[in-house]
C-alpha cells in the first residue's frame, strides 16, 4: 500500500505539473510581457492547452488588446491636450503683443513723462508676461522646458520694466508666429 500511495502520488505530481503548473508558469511569463507593455505577444502554445487555460490565455489576450486600445486612445487625448495648451499660449501671446502694441501707439501720444514711464513699464511687464506663454507654446513637450535660458530673459525683462535708471524702457517684443 505505501507503494501504490507513494506512485499515485508521484503520478498525480507529473500530471499537475503537467497539465496545470506549466501553463500557470507560461502565462505568468505571457502576463509580465504585458506588464511591461508588449501587448503585441500572443499566447500562441496555449492553444495546446487544456480547454480551462486555453480560456484565461485568450481572456489574458483580449485584456492586453483592450488595454494597448486604451493606451492608444490616452496617447492620443494627451497630445490633442498638449496641442490646445499650445494654442492657448500662442492665443495670449498674440494677444500680449498686440496690447504691447497698441501701448506703443499710446506713447506716441503722450507728453507727460510719468505716463511715459508708466506706460513703458506697463509694456516692459507685458512683455514679460509674453515671454512665459511664447516659450510654453514653442516647446515641443510641455513637460520640458529649458528653465535657463527662459529664467535669463524673464529676469532681464523683469530688471528691464522695474523702476529705476535703467529700468522702464522699451523693449521690443520678439513674435515667433
Amino acid at each position: 500500500p505505501l507503494l501504490m500511495w507513494a506512485i499515485a502520488l508521484i503520478a498525480v505530481w507529473i500530471a499537475t505539473d503537467f497539465l496545470v503548473l506549466r501553463w500557470l508558469a507560461y502565462l505568468t511569463r505571457i502576463a509580465r510581457l504585458y506588464g511591461h507593455g508588449r501587448y503585441d505577444v500572443v499566447p500562441m502554445r496555449a492553444q495546446r492547452a487544456p480547454r480551462e487555460i486555453r480560456e484565461l490565455a485568450e481572456s489574458f489576450q483580449w485584456m492586453a488588446e483592450r488595454i494597448s486600445e486604451r493606451d492608444e486612445d490616452l496617447t492620443d487625448a494627451v497630445e490633442h491636450q498638449q496641442n490646445l495648451i499650445r494654442e492657448v499660449h500662442h492665443r495670449v501671446k498674440n494677444n500680449l503683443q498686440i496690447i504691447t502694441s497698441l501701448l506703443n501707439l499710446q506713447l506716441g501720444s503722450v507728453r507727460d513723462e510719468n505716463a511715459i514711464r508708466a506706460l513703458k513699464e506697463a509694456q516692459s511687464r507685458i512683455n514679460a508676461l509674453a515671454l512665459i506663454h511664447r516659450n510654453l507654446y514653442e516647446v515641443g513637450d510641455l513637460r520640458f522646458i529649458r528653465v535657463s535660458p527662459f529664467l535669463a530673459e524673464l529676469a532681464r525683462l523683469t530688471h528691464a520694466a522695474g523702476p529705476g535708471e535703467s529700468g522702464g524702457g522699451h523693449l521690443d517684443f520678439q513674435s515667433t508666429a
